[in-house]
């Protein structure tokens, strides 16, 4: 669960504007995508986020060939300062994460702007990315 002042931590995310975000609407452009991260951070994530943004992004392609394009919504990605690999979203609702630890750890966060309106989960093992797409897309 996370403190009661997390709130002040994430509330300018939800003002931001993200100039580099832009929704992907075809496989093409998701194999960009991970070119792209590969050779922005590749010094920095490890096997284990390669693979998990691999197989993430695998499934975003999947969904903008198979669904409406433009019903996905406008993500974007960043590696903080405690090498986590993040791959979010602000909507209307609230903001909704991915978090690739740079060890061993896969977790879904999404913070609402309605206090209380807060979810964590954490994946361990038997990861299913679609799942997690859908989720990740669905708030």
């Amino acid at each position: 669960m996370l403190p009661i002042n997390s709130g002040k931590y994430y509330s300018p995310l939800f003002t931001m504007t993200e100039p580099g975000s832009s929704t992907i609407t075809n496989s093409s452009e998701m194999s960009n995508l991970l070119t792209e991260i590969l050779d922005q951070y590749e010094k920095r994530l490890t096997l284990f986020q390669k693979d998990h943004i691999s197989r993430i992004l695998e499934v975003f392609s999947t969904i903008a060939d198979e669904i409406e394009p433009e019903r996905l919504t406008s993500f974007n990605y960043f590696l903080n300062d405690d090498d986590e690999f993040l791959i979010y979203r602000n909507s209307r609702v609230g903001l909704t994460n991915i978090i690739i630890h740079d060890e061993d750890c896969l977790a879904f966060s999404f913070i609402g702007k309605k206090p209380g309106d807060r979810e964590l989960v954490f994946y361990e093992e038997h990861i299913d990315y679609e799942k997690l797409a859908y989720k990740f897309f669905a708030k």
